[in-house]
This record gives C-alpha cells, sequence and structure tokens, in this order.
C-alpha cells in the first residue's frame, strides 16, 4: 500500500462526508422526497460505511509505515541503484511474460526514482520503494513469506509470495 497515512485521511473524510449526508437526508426527508432521500441515504450510508473500514485498515499500516521506518522491528534495509531497479523491472517483465503465475502484483512505478529504491524487511512487514506490505496472521496478507529466488551467482534476488522479485544489493 502506497501512502497509507493520505489514504486513511481521505477515508476519514469520506466518512464524514457520508454521515452528513444521512443526517441531511434524514432533516430534510419531506423536502427532499422520498427517491432523492432514498438515493442519498443510501449514498450517504454507503460513504459512511466503506471509507471507514478502509480507514481503519490503512491506519493500521500507517502505524506499521511507521514504526518500520523508525527502526523499530527492522531485520535488513538496503538500497537498490536506479540502474538496479531498472534491470529487475526488465527481469520481472521477462519473467512475467514467461508464467503468468509469476507475475508481479505490487504497482511498481512507471518510472525509476533517480536516486534509486530502498527496502526495508521487518519481522512482519516490508516496504519496497515505499510501498507497504504486512505479514498478517489472521486475514488476507499482502506478505506471506520471503525467500531466495536463485539467481546468477554475483547477485541474490528476493522472491516474494505476491511474486514480486527485489535485486538485493551486491554482496
Amino acid at each position: 500500500m502506497r501512502n497509507p497515512l493520505s489514504k486513511t485521511v481521505i477515508c476519514l473524510g469520506l466518512t464524514i462526508t457520508g454521515v452528513v449526508s444521512v443526517l441531511f437526508c434524514s432533516a430534510r426527508y419531506e423536502q427532499l422526497g422520498n427517491v432523492a432521500s432514498t438515493i442519498f441515504g443510501v449514498l450517504g450510508i454507503s460513504l459512511a460505511i466503506i471509507p471507514f473500514m478502509i480507514a481503519i485498515w490503512s491506519s493500521m499500516a500507517a502505524v506499521g509505515y511507521a514504526r518500520l521506518c523508525a527502526g523499530k522491528g527492522l531485520i535488513a534495509r538496503w538500497h537498490i541503484t536506479a540502474e538496479q531497479w531498472d534491470r529487475f523491472r526488465a527481469f520481472d517483465a521477462i519473467r512475467a511474460a514467461q508464467d503468468l503465475a509469476l507475475r508481479n502484483d505490487l504497482h511498481i512505478r512507471r518510472l525509476t526514482p533517480p536516486a534509486g529504491v530502498d527496502v526495508l524487511v521487518g519481522c512482519r512487514q516490508l516496504i519496497v520503494d515505499g510501498s507497504y506490505h504486512s505479514l498478517r496472521r489472521l486475514g488476507n496478507p499482502s506478505l506471506r513469506h520471503v525467500y531466495w529466488l536463485p539467481g546468477r551467482p554475483t547477485r541474490n534476488v528476493w522472491s516474494l509470495p505476491w511474486n514480486m522479485r527485489v535485486a538485493a544489493a551486491e554482496l
């Protein structure tokens, strides 16, 4: 998940909009009429419930993101240069073309940042290029486990269960 804090703020804003819409419809029911009140009421309830659930989920991701960036539970951290990241993107595109099961579900930015990409690996979470993924005991994890994918002898490649491969720094 990219930008979990901003997603939390946006979803809370939508939740407040939904609650205001429901309150407006209940106060102006007779003036709006039956059909308009029903439409605004259903939209308001939807805006009050769905973004609220997403806000809870993204706020937990924001806390995990902040904790890992602060170094709590951090196992490893490394930097991948822009050239290495471009090689990874090319490698990933070739592997995904060979087998759809190897398709990368991580939303990799179209343009590689000139400064490169940072990778942070924690006990229960991972941040790659600012995208946060957690390892949860319950629910649908975005990260199930991390293991090594054999590569050329001079470099290693991380293989992640959502089929994201991150080239590790030269060892």
